[in-house]
């Protein structure tokens, strides 16, 4: 191997230079990832949920310090949230009354299958 690394490595660095990139060109900040366990997490969004991920990883990191773990927990909050496509997410009220997370029900379309 002539980098001394593996495949899936130079991979990972690929995805971070795209996902720094991208969250360059969002305005809205001037904090940007520097380095790739950073941007690891941010590369399994779309373009556009990634300056949004970013930008509510930079406002709500815990002393102004953007850790990869926070970064991962920002996105995971994300994703949980979000339907896969072709799928309509609605909300429903919690089995549990205490519960505070979101509860959602998924339901397929049937556009999807036309």
């Amino acid at each position: 191997m002539k980098w001394d690394f593996a495949r899936r490595t130079a991979y990972q660095f690929i995805d971070s230079v795209k996902v720094i990139d991208n969250v360059r060109n969002c305005a809205q900040t001037e904090v940007l990832p520097i380095n790739e366990s950073q941007t690891r997490p941010l590369a399994r969004l779309e373009p556009e949920k990634q300056k949004e991920a970013w930008q509510r990883a930079v406002e709500t990191a815990p002393n102004g310090k953007v850790t990869a773990d926070h970064v991962y927990k920002i996105v995971k909050g994300m994703r949980e949230t979000e339907a896969p496509k072709g799928i309509e997410a609605s909300r429903c009220e919690p089995s549990v009354p205490f519960r505070e997370e979101p509860c959602f029900v998924w339901s397929i379309t049937a556009r999807d299958y036309g």
